[in-house]
């Protein structure tokens, strides 16, 4: 498996691998809120073309014989409470793996990947990610590649 930095050439390929992403989210977990208008790639096209630039920023792609088979996103930000002595932390912001490639490691990889070629040199304590309460097999991922509860985050809708 070849692993490599999203490139400004590939974000319309990676912007719909970002749609099923979001769709995913939307379906598979329930999580019908995540509506959007038809401007939607465009708005992903901006926001990432951004990203590519940032240097606390970074998106990994996955591939085998040129087919991607998924990618991971990360960030580096502050620690929960700001405070400590702890500094900044890493942050998954995003994973995902195409359907047919589930259940062969990409994501266990990825992880790997982010944690040893973008956190560690930024040199974060502990990496931190959101799971939505829905993705019980995201849940199932990330506790098997030792992630734990260390905070629950909850959600009034207001309008």
């Amino acid at each position: 498996m070849q692993i490599t930095t999203l490139k400004q050439e590939e974000l319309p390929i990676f912007v719909n691998l970002y749609m099923k992403f979001i769709n995913y989210l939307r379906y598979d977990c329930n999580e019908f809120n995540f509506t959007y208008d038809e401007n939607i790639t465009k708005k992903l096209l901006n926001y990432f073309e951004e990203k590519l630039t940032d240097p606390y920023h970074i998106i990994y792609i996955a591939r085998e014989e040129n087919e991607i088979q998924g990618f991971i996103a990360g960030d580096i930000r502050p620690g929960f409470f700001t405070f400590t002595s702890l500094g900044l932390n890493g942050y998954i912001s995003s994973i995902y793996v195409e359907e047919c490639n589930r259940m062969k490691s990409v994501s266990k990889i990825l992880e790997a990947y982010i944690i040893n070629n973008f956190f560690k040199k930024h040199k974060v304590q502990y990496v931190e990610l959101h799971c939505l309460i829905n993705n019980t097999r995201a849940k199932k991922l990330w506790q098997t590649l030792g992630y734990e509860n260390f905070r629950e985050q909850l959600r009034k809708k207001i309008c």
